[in-house]
């Protein structure tokens, strides 16, 4: 997500997923950084070529069991959010 008003990590999930832990503690699936890195990679040639992103807004979710991405529309950060 991208400029001023746009949530944090903690204004998306809540103090909750945040103190269970992250990638760090829980994991990842080995191809899922190459595919994250893929698709910013797809983003940021747009960004450079013509200043707009499609992603821009948005949350992109990825389901590796059905092999499907979701766009989801972002709210604002939250005013009393620590971040």
């Amino acid at each position: 997500c991208y400029g001023a008003g746009a949530p944090c990590y903690r204004c998306i999930w809540g103090d909750e997923q945040i103190s269970a832990g992250g990638c760090s503690t829980l994991g990842v699936v080995g191809m899922l950084p190459g595919l994250v890195a893929m698709v910013l990679g797809v983003e940021a040639v747009k960004i450079i070529t013509s200043g707009v992103s499609s992603l821009e807004g948005q949350l992109l979710t990825y389901d590796g069991r059905t092999c499907s991405f979701r766009k989801m529309k972002l709210r604002n950060s939250k005013p009393e959010c620590l971040a």
